[in-house]
């Protein structure tokens, strides 16, 4: 694993005018784990469900991914995001890539919910995080059961085993 200080990269800089030469270090964005995260998750903010993996996610529709869920006997996983949230950007390429994460996700009602725009279907997740959870974290992760009830809460982190144990208590019988 990389630490954060094996992103940088030294550069010699150039003498200019009065300035000498003088060593520059820049940052350089890490290697993604898995490059084809961005390809799988282009444009799934422009249809109502798409899949991933094998989990089929529902997009900004809590009332649908409720309604799945009674139907199904399911929990419902809910992801609070945002377009511009790096983090969240992280947990779709890093951590949604697990194997055992996406067995775990495949037992949910799974449901991205955007809160950073202005329109009214993320002022409305936005609303609805606030409400329910007192927070606008993001990414924030809920566990709800199929009739509504809150199971669990967890924000991010980069622990595998934390999430996937996160997961696993809203499966608990």
């Amino acid at each position: 694993m990389l630490s954060p200080l094996d992103c940088f990269q030294s550069h010699e800089r150039e003498s200019v005018g009065d300035r000498s030469a003088r060593e520059e270090r820049r940052w350089v964005s890490p290697p993604l784990q898995d490059d084809s995260y961005r390809e799988k998750w282009a444009n799934t903010h422009t249809s109502t469900t798409f899949e991933i993996d094998g989990v089929t996610w529902i997009n900004d529709d809590y009332s649908l991914a409720l309604s799945e869920a009674q139907k199904s006997g399911k929990p419902i996983f809910v992801d609070f995001t945002g377009y511009t949230c790096t983090n969240c950007r992280w947990i779709e390429r890093n951590m949604y890539s697990q194997p055992e994460v996406i067995e775990l996700l495949k037992k949910y009602v799974t449901v991205q919910l955007h809160t950073d725009r202005r329109d009214d279907v993320n002022r409305r997740n936005r609303q609805m995080q606030i409400d329910r959870l007192n927070s606008i974290d993001l990414p924030t992760f809920v566990l709800f059961t199929p009739e509504d009830s809150l199971i669990a809460v967890t924000v991010f982190t980069r622990d595998v085993e934390k999430f996937t144990t996160f997961l696993k208590a809203g499966l608990a019988d």
